[in-house]
């Protein structure tokens, strides 16, 4: 019997067996107006509970212990449904099986990657070179100690042996602004105003270069070589001016920052054999603003040099200039070499690698 001619049948309500599943049943002394409307057969209404209990619904006989809708597999179930419609949709485990769209859903949620062709052909995958640190070295002294020379040298050197790109720069200098600030302080324009108008002149033109030259060179791995840096504000309007020495300290801080040389080279020369250097140099052309002080002022300039060097062994080594260019380029190579391994490692190994 149907399910629709038991709920027509008259007498009979539903009733939800907690334990049994689906039972009906008729409720002693009611008759329900529903099943006497639908013509149901007289034969149901004598139906008592124990002639109901094998009107179950079609397909429960097989259930062991009268199992309900309980225990029924859901209606989104992939078991409740084993016609021939759903056979594509399940794989082996039920799942997106060899149905392409759910082939591409699996691959949208990152279960199934395809491997790029690259890989598959043995490649090595792409990786974005990182461009090496940025090494800054300093070269620093008394007037005619040489400095132009050995940077020169220098950076030819590397070029060749590091193979990195070299920047050679100067100060005062270096940039656009920083060259017209060099041209009032060698000029002797600031000199009136005395030692800190000339520092803070030299800050201005420092703070334009580290911007516009320095620091963008060293963002991209290459090797700066420097004419002259912070040590030089130092020596000469510190310790050779008078300027206080905590007034030079803050305009540093202020001006460099973190941005500090990796080896400073301070080639060191007697200020006599320094100035005469200096003016055959020149010619027949005036001295500069420094070059045109006293000796007593050199001197001072030297012991100034001399004192960054002893308290700063880390960052400093002196280089005796009193000797012939060759001999001093020489020593700047012994020294850069130890101070700097790093920068002529990767020559050394592919040149192994090349043998």
């Amino acid at each position: 019997m149907g399910l629709p001619r038991l709920r027509a049948a008259p007498g009979l309500q539903r009733r939800r067996d907690r334990g049994g599943g689906l039972g009906l049943r008729r409720r002693e002394g009611q008759r329900d107006p529903r099943g006497q409307e639908a013509g149901a057969p007289p034969a149901a209404a004598g139906l008592g509970r124990a002639d109901l209990g094998a009107c179950r619904l079609p397909g429960a006989a097989h259930r062991t212990g009268g199992a309900g809708p309980r225990d029924r597999p859901p209606a989104h179930h992939a078991g409740r449904h084993r016609g021939p419609r759903s056979a594509p949709l399940r794989g082996r485990d039920g799942g997106g099986g060899h149905d392409p769209a759910a082939r591409a859903r699996c691959r949208a949620r990152g279960r199934h990657r395809p491997v790029p062709a690259r890989l598959r052909q043995g490649q090595q995958p792409l990786v974005k070179a990182v461009p090496p640190a940025g090494v800054f070295i300093t070269f620093e002294g008394g007037e005619g100690a040489g400095k132009s020379t050995q940077v020169a040298r220098l950076a030819r050197h590397l070029r060749e042996r590091s193979g990195r790109e070299v920047v050679s720069t100067r100060e005062p200098g270096g940039s656009a602004r920083a060259e017209e600030i060099r041209e009032a302080l060698l000029a002797g324009l600031a000199k009136p105003y005395g030692p800190f108008a000339e520092a803070l002149l030299f800050t201005a033109a420092r703070i334009d270069h580290l911007d516009r030259l320095i620091r963008p060179a060293l963002r991209r791995g290459e090797i700066v070589l420097c004419d002259r840096f912070a040590d030089s504000t130092r020596a000469y309007q510190g310790a050779a001016g008078g300027l206080d020495a905590r007034t030079v300290r803050a305009l540093e801080r202020v001006a460099v920052g973190e941005t500090r040389p990796d080896l400073t080279l301070i080639l060191d020369l007697p200020p006599e054999a320094g100035l005469a250097r200096a003016r055959a140099r020149a010619g027949e052309g005036a001295p500069d603003r420094f070059e045109a002080e006293a000796l007593g002022f050199h001197a001072r300039l030297r012991a100034g040099f001399r004192a960054i060097a002893e308290a700063e062994p880390d960052r400093c080594a002196l280089i005796d200039a009193a000797h012939e260019p060759d001999a001093v380029e020489a020593e700047i190579r012994a020294v850069v070499e130890a101070r700097l391994p790093s920068l002529f490692r990767n020559a050394t190994e592919s040149r192994h690698d090349a043998a």
